[in-house]
């Protein structure tokens, strides 16, 4: 008979020694019985013929049989962090094993302080140490005997201070039935005991939980992937670790690879079994997988991979839009009581440890230490290359110091220069533009706190760029807070801001507020601004950038409003009062304003003015009236709002004065940076003086460009009976320029000022010309005069030779009857029938229609007067440089009512054109576009004549018969058109009329 005997090793995380001396039964041939030292064995004390028959093959010394308790689920953490049990019967029978066991050695008090010949007598036998609160067990409960080794069924067993739901310590059991142990009484090799089955362990009543990976069947030996520990013959050499740390969604939220908040509270997630990889269903939380190899599980500092996550609690109340994001690059599982990683002290907040988290020592803290980590802002911060990118991207930064614990997350982080001025964006559409300097975010026990913000924010009227300043001075100065309801947002508005749509400095108000509100995870800025306006403009923004140290057209201080509003929402620009309290000049004479205000809508604001400007001084001026505009034009950019400076539109200045005995009367034209005559004025201005009974009229323009121009053009009316009686001096007139032309071959000597063109090939130019009138004026008005231009060199450019005679008043015979008639006519419209011949119907059904008779019936309530007027004027100009003589002749016939009228513009009878030069020559009576003629009659009732002769090197071409005909016809107005291949040849020499 055999007797079977179980030893029992017990060992964990602290090195042991191990001198175990199995105890085994001899078997001779015969009865008797002996027992045999298994030292004595493996030492070769025995001889070969006293070795058990059966030794060269297997011997197998089982523990005594017991019932070992049930084991019950003890690993299963609260609810809100339990995980689904994949456990088997045939592991949970394991567990039963190895559970049983030590009980046995505890009911048996078979626990002794090493394994020796003299304390193991029987199997199973363990051994227990404590070490920093946790227990450690090792026992032997089998052992097969092999010719060259010994192997031994070993389980392993720590007691954690983690307790379960029943409120009992957490139990981890490891197993191997291959541990090898030499005849000479060491372990072959490494000997690992796989933890047996997975291992769930739950902290602060469920909000995370530390899952341990086991095996599914301790004899393999396999440990790749899992949980296990290892002996040797010292003792416990190493704890290998495989795990995943989970968080509760209670606390924070996984995010997809896209961004997104995942909100599915359960996935499917692939597992491996006895039985093969199965799919299960398993709770969506944030998660972190590590693998370490460390000597005490007391002093874990475990690198893990954490997935990125947000805060549970929604900060805005509605979505997760406005909370941060968290993507850790960097993160420490502490589960050390001896130690923390040597950064984390600038980790805990001020918040830990006003409320004792901390206690004992800050060395007992156990969690998740992040030591960088990117924080990725609500998306209601925006940049110019997120908005490009899509919505869903957030701008993100760089920051350290997170931890994740019982409580939740954790930390004060911050983050200098995130964006700047050209790069944020309040919004993707009719933006702001503003800059994030600082940001300090404070997160304690999952609670937001709040966030510091600084930076610089620029309205919509100042200028983006101002090589004058600095990036730091550019826009104001803010200090923000964001808070779980709201954002405040402090701007230092005791500063000069620019507004640039107006070419202005403003000096703001204390009452001047700016907001940053947020609705549907969008800023929306709104400034309400009191204060005062500097303006300093010209008439064209590209003078801004060279005007620097020099008089400006318009220079108004004091300019004061009242409630001006901006914002990104319509109306973008509004304001409620505009009044001024300063000094006001134009063109560096004072002004007085007489009304101002701003007209805005989405695409300018325009702020307006009329002035009365002071000409001649305080005490004994008179003020000229104008209106004057300061332009500024909306633009969007870079989904950036900008309001620009687009310039000045000043009205012609009116003036209008009565002196007393003297009046002057007229309108002056500021020139700025014109295209044609730079900068300069233009004016028209009439005086009369009661005295002497006379008027003045004159023209006149100064200006420069790169050069000096001008011209004064001038006529005096005198008063009656100048003369002999007959012939009589009515006035005369003259002027002077230099450096400058006529632009055209005109026939009036007196015309406006801008016939006149700069040309400094001109030098000085003058004219004169004599008013003469017969009798009292009354018949016969006229003059003559002449212009005389120098060029540069003091020779004759230019000589014209001018000329304009009007007689009035003249009296046509019978045209009293005629007005007669056409009275009676338009009262009567049987008389009108008669009178033309036809009726209604015939009308109606004619092919002329309403439309002709409408036009006749209006036409004819004219009715004209009995005084004639035939005008001509007369002008010649000799072109030296060019070698060119000019002449032209036009004629003027008018009644008052238009009964006998020229056929032209104004009545022009006729145009005479007479040109001379070495290229060409023709002489016009006329031409085929502008005959010459009159019509005699009102509406459709008068005769037409019109006539043209040409004659010349360059004869125009003939025009085609009128549409009536065509129409008449039923032919397209091409199949009329006779002269189309002679006017293909362009003009021609010869001679042509009509």
């Amino acid at each position: 008979m055999v007797k079977k005997t179980t030893l029992i090793f017990i060992v964990w995380l602290h090195i042991l020694p191990l001198t175990a001396t199995p105890i085994l039964n001899k078997k001779y041939c015969g009865n008797k019985t002996e027992l045999v030292s298994y030292n004595d064995l493996i030492s070769n004390k025995l001889e070969e013929n006293e070795l058990p028959l059966y030794f060269n093959e297997t011997i197998t010394i089982n523990q005594k049989l017991l019932k070992a308790p049930k084991v019950s689920n003890f690993n299963l953490p609260k609810e809100n962090i339990a995980k689904p049990s994949t456990d088997s019967d045939s592991l949970n029978q394991d567990r039963q094993e190895a559970s049983g066991s030590f009980q046995v050695i505890e009911d048996n008090k078979s626990w002794v302080d090493s394994f020796s010949n003299e304390d193991i007598q029987e199997l199973p036998v363990g051994v227990k140490h404590i070490r920093e609160n946790i227990e450690y067990a090792i026992g032997i409960t089998q052992a097969t005997i092999n010719k060259d080794y010994t192997e031994l069924t070993v389980f392993a067993r720590v007691k954690l201070p983690q307790t379960n739901s029943n409120g009992n310590p957490i139990e981890l059991f490891f197993g191997a039935n291959n541990v090898k142990l030499s005849h000479q009484g060491g372990i072959v090799g490494d000997a690992n005991l796989v933890l047996l089955g997975d291992l769930n362990i739950p902290f602060n009543a469920g909000k995370w939980m530390l899952t341990l990976k086991g095996g599914f069947d301790y004899k393999t030996g396999n440990v790749q992937n899992l949980t296990y520990v290892t002996i040797n013959c010292d003792g416990v050499k190493e704890l290998g670790i495989q795990g995943v740390v989970e968080f509760s969604r209670d606390l924070i939220l996984p995010l997809t690879e896209d961004g997104k908040v995942d909100l599915r509270e359960k996935i499917l997630t692939p597992i491996t079994t006895e039985n093969g990889t199965q799919t299960i269903e398993v709770f969506n939380r944030v998660r972190g997988a590590f693998n370490v190899v460390a000597s005490d599980w007391n002093d874990l500092l475990i690198g893990i991979d954490l997935q990125p996550f947000v805060l549970t609690q929604k900060r805005n109340n509605k979505d997760y839009n406005g909370n941060f994001q968290f993507h850790v690059n960097q993160a420490v599982l502490d589960f050390s009581d001896i130690r923390n990683d040597p950064m984390i002290s600038n980790a805990f907040p001020n918040y830990y440890h006003e409320n004792g988290l901390l206690l004992p020592n800050e060395r007992t803290w156990r969690g998740v230490y992040v030591n960088t980590v990117q924080v990725k802002l609500p998306t209601e911060f925006k940049t110019n290359n997120t908005i490009n990118r899509g919505k869903d991207e957030r701008v993100t930064f760089g920051a350290h110091h997170l931890i994740i614990d019982n409580y939740g997350v954790s930390g004060t982080f911050y983050a200098d220069n995130v964006f700047t001025l050209d790069e944020g964006r309040t919004n993707d559409s009719k933006a702001w533009a503003y800059s994030l300097d600082h940001i300090e975010i404070s997160l304690a026990a999952n609670n937001f706190i709040g966030a510091d913000l600084e930076g610089r924010i620029l309205l919509p009227i100042s200028q983006a760029e101002n090589p004058n300043k600095t990036s730091n001075e550019l826009g104001m100065a803010y200090k923000g807070l964001i808070t779980e309801e709201e954002y405040l947002l402090n701007v230092k508005n005791d500063s000069i801001v620019d507004f640039n749509l107006w070419n202005a400095k403003g000096q703001l108000l204390p009452n001047s507020a700016i907001e940053l509100a947020v609705r549907d995870g969008r800023f929306r800025p709104k400034a309400t601004l009191h204060g005062n306006l500097k303006i300093r403009a010209n008439q064209k923004k590209e003078q801004e950038n060279n005007n620097i140290n020099k008089e400006n057209l318009v220079e108004f201080d004091g300019i004061t409003f009242q409630n001006l509003r901006l914002q990104t929402e319509t109306p973008l620009f509004a304001v409620d009062y505009m009044g001024y309290t300063g000094e006001v000049k134009l063109a560096n004479f004072p002004v007085s304003i007489s009304d101002i205000g701003i007209s805005a809508n989405e695409f300018n604001a325009n702020l307006y003015f009329d002035l009365a400007i002071n000409l001649m001084g305080k005490d004994n001026g008179f003020a000229a009236k104008t209106s004057l505009t300061i332009l500024g034009k909306f633009k969007e950019e870079n989904y950036l709002q900008k309001w620009g400076f687009e310039g000045v539109d000043l009205d012609a200045i009116a003036v209008d004065a009565d002196l007393g005995g003297f009046a002057i009367w007229g309108n002056l034209e500021l020139m700025n940076d014109d295209p044609v005559y730079g900068n300069g004025f233009g004016a028209t201005l009439g005086a009369r003086f009661d005295v002497l009974q006379t008027e003045i009229e004159v023209n006149a323009i100064f200006g420069k460009t790169d050069f000096r121009y001008w011209m004064v053009d001038a006529m005096v009316d005198l008063p009656p009976a100048v003369g002999t009686g007959i012939i009589n001096l009515s006035g005369f007139a003259g002027g002077a320029s230099y450096n400058m032309r006529r632009q055209d071959f005109g026939a009036a000597i007196n015309g406006d000022a801008f016939t006149y063109t700069p040309d400094k090939n001109y030098g000085l130019g003058l004219k004169a010309m004599v008013l003469l009138s017969l009798g009292d004026g009354a018949v016969l008005e006229g003059g003559v005069g002449f212009e005389i231009l120098f060029n540069d060199s003091g020779g004759i450019s230019q000589l014209g030779l001018y000329g304009q005679a009007s007689m009035m008043g003249v009296k046509i015979s019978g045209l009293d009857n005629i007005t007669s008639a056409l009275n009676k006519f338009n009262e009567s419209a049987t008389a009108k029938a008669k009178f033309l011949g036809y009726n209604e119907d015939a009308v109606n059904n004619s092919f002329v229609g309403r439309n002709l008779l409408d036009k006749a019936e209006n036409e004819m309530i004219k009715v004209p007067h009995g005084d004639l007027t035939i005008s001509t004027k007369l002008g010649v100009v000799f072109d030296f440089d060019n070698e060119v003589l000019h002449g032209e002749l036009e004629t003027f016939v008018n009644t008052p009512g238009g009964f006998v009228r020229g056929n032209g513009v104004n009545g022009r009878s006729g145009l005479s054109v007479i040109h001379l030069s070495k290229k060409e020559w023709y002489l016009y009576l006329g031409t085929p576009n502008n005959p010459q003629g009159f019509k005699i009659g009102v509406g459709p009732l008068n005769y037409r004549s019109e006539g043209y002769f040409m004659v010349g090197s360059i004869i125009p071409g003939s025009p085609p018969p009128p549409p009536e005909v065509s129409s008449i016809l039923n032919l397209p107005e091409s199949h009329l058109d006779y002269m189309r291949d002679e006017n293909a040849l362009k003009s021609g020499r010869g001679f042509a009329f009509g």
